[in-house]
């Protein structure tokens, strides 16, 4: 029907089961690391919204508090599953911004701000001390960054 879902299937095999998710979820998303909630990005109106669904079923919780042109498209779960880190745009600026969530609680923090630079989350240590970062204008670097160094306070 031209519209998107998230569907649970077993590894053993059997028939998806729906989660209940936003119709306009997109690509981008994590699963948490027990594996109990899946974070994706939801689209509205051009823009994309942090929604948090337990992978069990049920109700989505949007995570994202500012809804006036916020693009949240990218996101990694920390490995003990306390916060996510979110890649952030400002279409209008024309800046991006890496910023921490907080899970449960949602509380936003900014990390990095870099005017025309693409940062790409790409995974975390296992330890979850430092993330690889892939970051760049035309030429792109691998970068394993202390998160200590990029949270900032603001």
């Amino acid at each position: 029907d031209g519209t998107s879902d998230l569907f649970r299937v077993s590894l053993a095999g059997g028939a998806p089961q729906a989660l209940g998710a936003n119709p306009h979820i997109g690509s981008g998303g994590a699963l948490s690391p027990d594996g109990s909630l899946y974070a994706y990005p939801s689209y509205e109106r051009a823009w994309a919204f942090v929604e948090v669904i337990p992978t069990a079923g049920g109700t989505p919780r949007r995570l994202t508090t500012d809804t006036s042109m916020v693009y949240h498209y990218v996101m990694r779960w920390a490995p003990d599953g306390s916060r996510l880190i979110v890649r952030s745009q400002d279409l209008v600026n024309v800046t991006e911004e890496t910023l921490e969530v907080t899970w449960p609680q949602g509380v936003w923090r900014p990390m990095t701000q870099t005017p025309r630079v693409s940062e790409n989350l790409e995974a975390f240590s296992p330890d979850g001390k430092s993330m690889l970062i892939r970051a760049g204008t035309n030429r792109f670097r691998i970068l394993s960054v202390p998160v200590t160094t990029l949270l900032t306070e603001k």
